[in-house]
């Protein structure tokens, strides 16, 4: 996330009303191959105007190599969600404001591996517990709608060839 986009974010918060609210939600997809595995991190900042109206949303990419572990994946996603989070929670001040985990408490789902982590995580940066399924719509909604666009095998050959052509995985998205 560039220092431009961060203060428009934190501009657009200042100018909505004290009874707005913010959310910060992170999600995450694993695409490509056996030996080619990459994850795509999006990660959304809705401002949903005086907490009735409509919202807008920010969203910032990632992406990295991938290294099989569910549970790292996970608390990464949260990670990002707590740096984007820490960066506009003084912006936010008196409204509402919440962490958003694609965790699913649930043991029966696999996402539950990192539950302790991530929502401790979320606790010790901000002392609030972040919001899990199926009350974390930022992350399992809006952010999961953004990061499905790395899926399938025609996407998938596009970003191998920005790979081949020279281009980083930081400059990718």
């Amino acid at each position: 996330m560039s220092y431009k986009e961060l203060e428009e974010v934190k501009n657009y918060i200042k100018g909505s009303s004290l009874t707005s609210s913010v959310y910060v939600g992170c999600d995450s997809k694993r695409f490509g191959k056996k030996d080619k595995r990459y994850v795509a991190f999006v990660c959304v900042i809705l401002v949903h105007l005086d907490t009735k109206h409509g919202a807008k949303m920010f969203s910032f990419q990632r992406v990295e190599r991938d290294f099989g572990s569910l549970r790292q994946r996970m608390v990464n996603e949260a990670i990002m969600a707590c740096e984007i989070g820490y960066e506009v929670r003084e912006t936010v001040g008196d409204r509402t404001f919440e962490i958003h985990l694609d965790i699913n408490p649930d043991k029966r789902h696999k996402s539950s591996v990192a539950i302790k982590e991530a929502t401790g995580m979320v606790l010790g940066m901000f002392g609030e517990n972040p919001k899990v399924k199926p009350e974390a719509f930022a992350a399992s909604t809006a952010a999961d709608k953004l990061v499905c666009q790395y899926g399938g095998k025609k996407n998938f050959k596009k970003f191998l060839d920005k790979l081949k052509n020279g281009v980083k995985l930081e400059d990718m998205v």
